[in-house]
């Protein structure tokens, strides 16, 4: 799993890259919003749900199906997101399948449900160079959470950033 800091960056590097007034901020707040959504499940946790279950950490919310879900949500709150509909639909959508995504790429867990309903089995990435995050907040603030930020500020955070500031520049 990445830090949630780092699941906000895919929306706000979105939304640096695009033209302006493209991304309102009510927009770029629901971006991140839905970017982060996706562990909600690890309330399951503390309910006693088992991680393998499709309710547990990683299950279903790390599903595509989860992510269209909740774009399919915000195209019909476009209005309150001052942004069309099919704009408010991939943005938003996009942010939240960042989460699986990213997720996919750490060393840790047990793989994603991204293709749950239809496939139960939970996927990973061949290529798993971010650190995996503690789940435990004081756990962060140990070598190994200063790890896991290092990782992700390489595998992460500076790849998208410099994606993002090259199109915002190229387009002046």
């Amino acid at each position: 799993m990445t830090t949630l800091m780092t699941h906000a960056v895919i929306p706000i590097a979105i939304a640096l890259a695009a033209p302006q007034g493209l991304i309102s901020s009510r927009l770029l707040g629901a971006g991140v919003l839905a970017s982060l959504l996706p562990d909600a499940d690890m309330m399951g946790f503390y309910w006693g749900i088992p991680y393998s279950s499709e309710l547990g950490h990683r299950g279903f919310t790390h599903s595509i199906l989860f992510a269209v879900a909740i774009a399919c949500c915000a195209a019909a709150a476009c209005n309150s997101l001052r942004s069309r509909a099919y704009i408010a639909f991939l943005f938003v959508g996009m942010s939240c399948i960042s989460h699986p995504l990213l997720d996919m790429l750490t060393s840790g867990g047990k793989g994603v449900a991204l293709f749950w309903p239809f496939e139960k089995t939970r996927v990973l990435s061949s290529f798993r160079p971010v650190s995996a995050a503690p789940m435990n907040v004081a756990r962060f603030f140990t070598d190994h959470g200063w790890q896991v930020f290092k990782s992700e500020l390489f595998w992460i955070w500076l790849p998208f950033f410099s994606l993002a500031l090259i199109v915002r520049f190229a387009r002046r």
